[in-house]
């Protein structure tokens, strides 16, 4: 009987590594079940590891794509799991799909061994100065704007979490301030809040492409994940800084270099 649900989308997610725990969760108890979306999910499996196996080039790309290695991880364990699936209790087949699925997630999400520590020990930064210019991005009202000023004065005096409550209203106030987006990336990020921060950064490069924060977004967001160990993450951000030949460029090469470094 054909699938009446649609989860290539959903396989795809997986195989890509976008995909939240309770979704990856949900799809792989539902391959368990449907002969139509198993057989998918193995055939994405097999390209995955065709992927693995030509090239020096296609070895680097392996490298840089977390989602790809750990996919082919997560397809390896299914496929042993599926040739004795034959006997075992329904209470286990539901287990199983939710063990591999948490399995997934801790590769993903928590970089592990000697790599992830290297990784985070190249996250040196300090937040950078406060320079008063006209605000972009955004039509502040005065109260706004005294908000952000009074952001922006914890900021500069180092009082970082009094800089997030004020930029998080100034944020949700008017949510094309591309500058505040910014420095409330920079207090998160100073308040070890990285996962907040690295949401605020995205933000905040979408909002000031084009300016000097813009580059400096993509700076900070790849200092932001060599900060969580996620080294892959951190070069793709480096290297859009030097796409974007901006002043920061020079120190981008030089960080992918350390980067490329540790992989090797």
């Amino acid at each position: 009987m054909a699938c009446t649900t649609k989860r290539s989308e959903q396989i795809s997610g997986f195989a890509s590594g976008q995909l939240t725990d309770g979704d990856a969760d949900d799809l792989l108890e539902h391959i368990v079940v449907c002969s139509d979306c198993s057989e998918e999910f193995d055939t994405i499996a097999d390209l995955v590891t065709c992927v693995e196996r030509y090239g020096e080039e296609l070895s680097r790309i392996k490298e840089e794509s977390e989602a790809v290695r750990i996919f082919s991880r997560i397809a390896e364990i299914w496929r042993s799991v599926k040739n004795h699936w034959v006997g075992v209790p329904i209470p286990v087949r539901v287990l199983i799909p939710a063990a591999v699925a948490v399995v997934f997630v801790l590769l993903v999400f928590y970089p592990s061994g000697d790599d992830g520590v290297r990784y985070s020990q190249l996250a040196q930064f300090e937040a950078p100065p406060y320079i008063p210019r006209s605000l972009r991005g955004a039509e502040t009202e005065d109260t706004v704007k005294m908000r952000f000023e009074e952001g922006m004065e914890a900021y500069a005096g180092g009082d970082f979490p009094t800089a997030v409550a004020a930029l998080s209203e100034v944020t949700e106030a008017q949510p094309a301030f591309g500058e505040a987006y910014f420095y409330l990336g920079i207090s998160y990020l100073m308040e070890d809040q990285v996962k907040s921060a690295i949401k605020i950064f995205r933000k905040a490069a979408d909002l000031m492409a084009g300016y000097p924060l813009g580059e400096q977004s993509h700076w900070y967001l790849g200092m932001a994940f060599l900060k969580r160990g996620e080294g892959g993450k951190a070069l793709r951000e480096f290297q859009r800084v030097v796409d974007l030949n901006g002043a920061y460029r020079v120190n981008a090469e030089r960080m992918i270099e350390k980067i490329e470094n540790i992989t090797e």
